[in-house]
This record gives structure tokens, sequence and C-alpha cells, in this order.
């Protein structure tokens, strides 16, 4: 109980996180560990580490869509999770991001069990927030930023989200110690205009990052 006290105050404490937000994520919480044996939507060694393996890490990329946000030119904003799962990083971030009204939140799930469970909570928190039951390469809509987690190697992130990402969309990726590798991969392949590495300080200490890639565009072949 100590150490999940502690990593809900770090939580709280690092991303300035109001009560009433704080009062969603632990209901969330609730849900996420009532529903894990019927859905199986997290692994078992992180069961009690929630907050800090999933939400503390999630809420680190808010941060960096909050200033997307604020410097772009457009009047509103869509942000797509793909391959949502228990809603990371996108149900954090719209939880995070909900009295934002320039921002649209889309969270694809090809799991039926995994979206409607994501749906239940949609629900339950009151948040708007659009769940779809698919895969992200059979959706028409694009996308202005794009998150995603455990979901793919980086090349094969890129080319499963590139018919929902417009020519100047963001993804926003989260990679772990390999990241390197696959960002040279990514680079035989694919072209950008930039790509900044956000090392992620987050309380596992797993010397991830977070990669802010714009404007992804396929490689022509000589």
């Amino acid at each position: 109980m100590a150490e999940v006290f502690y990593q809900k105050e770090a939580f709280k404490l690092t991303y300035n996180v109001s009560r009433e937000t704080m009062s969603k994520f632990e209901k969330y919480e609730d849900i996420l560990k009532a529903s894990q044996k019927k859905f199986n939507l997290i692994g078992k060694s992180t069961e009690n580490k929630i907050w800090a393996r999933h939400f503390y890490d999630s809420a680190f990329s808010c941060k960096f869509v909050l200033e997307i946000i604020g410097r772009t030119e457009k009047k509103k904003l869509s942000l797509v999770d793909v391959g949502s799962g228990a809603g990371f990083p996108g149900l954090v971030i719209a939880l995070m991001c909900q009295k934002i009204s320039n921002v649209s939140f889309t969270l694809i799930e090809s799991n039926k069990k995994k979206a409607s469970f994501l749906e239940s909570i949609v629900s339950l928190l009151g948040l708007k927030v659009k769940v779809i039951n698919s895969r992200a390469e059979e959706q028409k809509k694009k996308f202005d930023l794009i998150t995603a987690r455990a979901v793919a190697p980086l090349n094969k992130l890129v080319k499963l989200v590139s018919k929902i990402s417009k020519k100047d969309s963001i993804l926003l990726a989260f990679k772990g110690q390999s990241w390197e590798e696959e960002v040279r991969l990514l680079k035989k392949e694919w072209n950008y205009k930039s790509l900044i590495v956000k090392n992620n300080i987050d309380l596992e200490k797993s010397r991830g990052v977070l990669l802010l890639i714009d404007s992804v565009s396929k490689k022509s072949r000589p």
C-alpha cells in the first residue's frame, strides 16, 4: 500500500493533477483492476504498478501534446491513439486534457473486449472520447496527432498509421531501449520533417523515450 501511495503522490505532484482529475484516475484504476481477469488488459507484473508503469508513463506525453496545441494555427486538432488497449496513452491524455475544447480524442482498438472496456471507462468518467473497434489501416479519417505505446516496431508502426496520417501529422511514439535501431531502420524507408527524442524519466527507470516524428512520407524507389 505504501508503494502505491508513493506512486500516486509522484504522479499527482509531477503533473500537477487536480483533485477532480485524480478522483477520475482513481476510478480508472479501480475499474482496470476489476476488469483485469476478464479482459487481460495489462501484464500481470504491472498490476500493482498501474500509477507508475501506466498512468505516469503515459502522462509524460501530455506536455508535448499541449505544446503542439499551443503553437498550432488550426482551430481544432484531432488526436488518435492507435492500439489503445487499456487506454495507454490515449485515455490518460484525454483525462489530463479534458478541459481543452479544441482537441477531439479517438481511441482505436481492434480487440473487441478491450474496445468494450474502453467504452465503459469513457462513459463512467464522462469523457468526450470516441472509441472505434477496428484496425487503424481500415479507417478513412485522417488525424493531426497520432499516439502509440507498445504497438509495433517503429517501421511497422509508421506503415500502420500511414492511412490515417495527414501530410503534417505528428506521431508520438513511446519506445524502449532499442529505439535507436528502430530509427535507423525507419530512415531506410521513410522521410520525415523532424524527429525529436524526449527521454522518458519515468518512475520505473526503463530508459525508454518518446519520439515526436513530424510529417512522415514514404521514400520513392530509385
